[in-house]
């Protein structure tokens, strides 16, 4: 268990440790699947036919238009950071968003499936390989929430954290239920009960939710549905517009002590999703920036400096904001594991 309130923000680079496609690559699965192309007058995807099948048949009287969408798609979303960023740039164009999407929840389904984090859910019999993800992130994090908690105590094993989660993917809940079951010995709904009073925002919608009807990975009935769960994936300016869903970010980051970033690329508008109105005490950053040059390392702390009342002085941002350019979200866990617990 966590001493303080921790509060985890995690990022497309936290899914990659298990074989998830990041931004860019997301992008150019999406802009694949949606390779429209006309022979002998009909319209058929050529990398993902059967996913254009649904689109056919959800809107077979706007056909062509859709067809436009899909086009559009492909031609452009290369040029954008991610498919989130291209959809916000189109968040007029209602065809857009409903094809961009429902190719987005079919990618993500595949994701899961191909994932190291995938189940085979219909033998009861299978378990979770967890010598496949021995070196993540996940199997540290639950390393340290279960150290020192008992069985007696299972129900309390994630009251001080809590997730904000920019990925469309089910990693953590997925994993946490499967976790539980294997270190405490409980039965599936005990640990699903669990993890479902865990608190996870997922500010742009996910692919499903796990225990009602959409399973990790899908199954062909979901397959088939990528453009019905499409109604659940939101874009930046959605939700905005919709508030609830940013009153309960704005809410854990001021009740959190510290705020982890996992795989988080600190973009412009993410961090405007996480900044409240009002600024906050004194509290600690500590963050993955694989990769990031110290220049931009310097610009995201002073970003984050920005949600708090007081200003600090170099040496006061270099105390309480820890974004590491050398550590991915695993490394992350060795290197701050006793003082993001303790």
């Amino acid at each position: 268990m966590f001493k303080r309130r921790t509060l985890f923000v995690v990022g497309a680079g936290a899914s990659a440790e298990v074989d998830f496609p990041v931004g860019g690559q997301l992008a150019r699965i999406i802009s694949d699947k949606l390779d429209v192309r006309i022979n002998h007058g009909e319209a058929t995807s050529t990398s993902d036919p059967e996913f254009f099948e649904q689109i056919n048949r959800a809107f077979r009287s706007d056909i062509n238009e859709y067809i436009r969408a899909a086009r559009l798609i492909r031609d452009g979303v290369r040029l954008s950071n991610s498919i989130d960023d291209f959809l916000d740039i189109h968040s007029a164009d209602l065809r857009v968003q409903r094809i961009g999407k429902a190719a987005i929840v079919r990618a993500i389904l595949e994701a899961e499936k191909s994932s190291k984090l995938y189940v085979d859910q219909s033998n009861a019999n299978t378990k979770m390989d967890y010598s496949r993800i021995d070196e993540t992130w996940y199997m540290k994090l639950m390393r340290l929430l279960g150290r020192a908690n008992s069985l007696a105590n299972v129900d309390f094993i994630f009251d001080n954290i809590a997730f904000i989660v920019f990925n469309y993917d089910r990693c953590i809940e997925h994993f946490l239920i499967n976790a539980l079951q294997q270190l405490y010995g409980i039965n599936r709904d005990i640990a699903a009960k669990t993890v479902g009073r865990l608190t996870i925002i997922h500010p742009y919608g996910i692919a499903g939710l796990l225990d009602s009807g959409v399973p990790f990975g899908g199954d062909q009935l979901n397959f088939t549905n990528c453009v019905a769960l499409a109604e659940r994936i939101k874009t930046y300016t959605e939700q905005v517009a919709e508030g609830e869903v940013i009153s309960q970010i704005h809410d854990e980051v001021r009740k959190a002590e510290q705020i982890v970033f996992l795989g988080f690329a600190y973009h412009d508008q993410n961090l405007a999703l996480l900044k409240p109105s009002t600024r906050l005490e004194l509290k600690r950053f500590v963050g993955t920036g694989y990769g990031m040059s110290s220049s931009d390392q310097a610009v995201v702390m002073n970003q984050l400096a920005g949600f708090l009342q007081h200003s600090l002085s170099h040496d006061g941002q270099i105390e309480y904001f820890k974004v590491m350019n050398t550590l991915k979200c695993s490394e992350l866990f060795d290197y701050f594991a006793k003082s993001i617990a303790a």
